[in-house]
């Protein structure tokens, strides 16, 4: 895997979704018996071409993605986040940065768009970041609050962002300062469980953990590490007192209680080496997370994983994506 010119090429997001994320990558929970993630899993643009589609399934059942609308551009590596009110819905999803658009190859965007997770349609403006990036570290949310952190730009000096910003998910507008990082990190991904953001990985691939309090504004604290290296933008998610995250050298899943701090246990593997998969789950009512394409050996795949959350394990085979991708941003909600 040649991670340096990957990410020169095309430095990704995470997962929460991808990451992220991430995201992931997932979507908020709430402080009580959450998270309620949401059933409805969303992946967002990305890479290998550039895409604008956003795809979306069921997490609860097996199948391929369908499609649910378009983004303002094609973007690579955005970063997605979901939430809503302190009830424990996750009704909003928020697209946030990105590299591209294919126009524009070179240039990396500071717009902030969102959509109504249940109503399958194109994305409508929120605001702006504080800084135009791609490949951020990671997004988690708490619901009314989604947290933007880290992220690449090489066009800036740093390039590399320890910065985090904030926005109100059920407002529009610009980003607030929240804090710092640890250390400036991007492509990798978060989670959390509603009260605690964690943030796994980042760029070039690293074991390190950190973690914030989502409504309290300040930096970031060292969580632990993982069982090696997370490879870049490896998705991520939770079920409220479990997170995991898939891409451990390309292929492992590593387990954390997220309100314990401590390393990471290796669970099982993904059902073939990737990187550049969000991730998201339907939280612990569904007990269900999934990672969604990736990319490994010149290739971008279309497969989608899951695992059951409370019992874990090796990852089983979900069904494919509408259009195969790395770097997409993954989310969910209802």
């Amino acid at each position: 895997m040649d991670y340096i010119n990957y990410v020169k090429q095309s430095p990704m997001m995470g997962v929460i979704g991808y990451g992220g994320g991430a995201t992931s990558l997932g979507r908020y929970g709430s402080q009580g018996p959450g998270p309620f993630n949401g059933n409805r899993a969303i992946a967002s643009g990305g890479g290998g071409p550039r895409i604008n589609n956003i795809q979306y399934s069921s997490i609860s059942s097996t199948g391929n993605f369908s499609d649910f609308g378009n983004l303002d551009a094609a973007l690579y590596a955005p970063v997605a986040a979901s939430g809503g009110d302190v009830g424990g819905d996750a009704t909003r999803g928020l697209v946030m940065g990105g590299y591209g658009p294919a126009a524009a190859p070179n240039s990396r965007v500071d717009t902030i768009q969102y959509i109504t997770i249940a109503s399958t349609s194109n994305t409508s403006d929120f605001g702006n970041l504080a800084r135009a990036s791609n490949n951020a570290l990671g997004a988690v949310s708490n619901g009314p609050r989604i947290v933007h952190c880290g992220g690449y730009n090489d066009t800036l000096s740093p390039a590399t962002r320890e910065e985090m910003d904030y926005v109100e998910t059920l407002t529009t507008g610009n980003t607030t300062s929240f804090g710092n990082l640890a250390s400036a990190r991007y492509a990798g991904s978060g989670t959390g469980d509603g009260s605690r953001g964690i943030l796994f990985g980042g760029y070039s691939p690293t074991n390190s953990i950190d973690y914030i309090t989502i409504a309290t504004e300040g930096n970031s604290t060292d969580f632990g590490d993982l069982s090696a290296n997370a490879s870049t933008s490896s998705g991520s998610f939770g079920n409220g007192t479990l997170a995991f995250v898939g891409g451990i050298g390309e292929l492992g899943i590593d387990k954390i209680t997220v309100q314990t701090t401590g390393n990471g246990t290796d669970v099982g593997d993904l059902t073939a080496n990737r990187w550049g998969n969000p991730g998201c789950s339907n939280g612990s009512t569904g007990d269900r997370g999934i990672w969604m394409g990736g990319y490994d050996d010149g290739v971008n795949s279309n497969v989608v994983d899951y695992i059951t959350m409370s019992s874990a394990g090796n990852a089983t085979d979900f069904g494919n994506l509408h259009t195969a991708t790395r770097g997409a941003s993954g989310m969910s909600g209802d």
